[in-house]
């Protein structure tokens, strides 16, 4: 699954071995990230990245920010077009979670703030 920047932004240089699932990415200028580069580091518009997850980066994120990047192949373009048709049903489940787990423990902080965030909190 592929997609490209449209937004330049921070992430983890999959060559610094800190992530256990890295991507491949790819810079707009044809080259990767080597291990010599910093372990966090900027992407610039028009890289590439290749991973099972890449649609995350083309969907509306946390407080409807809006998607840093565009599918680029049909497989990401598919299960982006599918996430956005359930947008609706996703974020009313955030609220009922919030509203049931009433801020109680981490997992009820984390519902009342994703619930916040994309405001739909009561």
């Amino acid at each position: 699954m592929i997609c490209k920047l449209i937004r330049p932004v921070e992430g983890v240089n999959p060559a610094a071995e800190i992530d256990s699932d890295p991507a491949i990415v790819t810079l707009p200028d044809g080259s990767r990230p080597t291990a010599d580069m910093p372990p966090l580091m900027p992407f610039p518009i028009g890289t590439t990245l290749e991973h099972p997850m890449a649609w995350h980066h083309c969907v509306y994120g946390v407080g409807n920010s809006p998607p840093v990047a565009i599918p680029v192949d049909d497989e990401c373009r598919r299960v982006v077009k599918e996430r956005l048709q359930r947008r609706e049903t996703d974020i009313l489940a955030i609220r009922e979670t919030a509203l049931e787990l009433d801020g109680r423990g981490p997992a009820g902080r984390y519902a009342t703030q994703l619930a916040h965030d994309y405001g739909v909190a009561d």
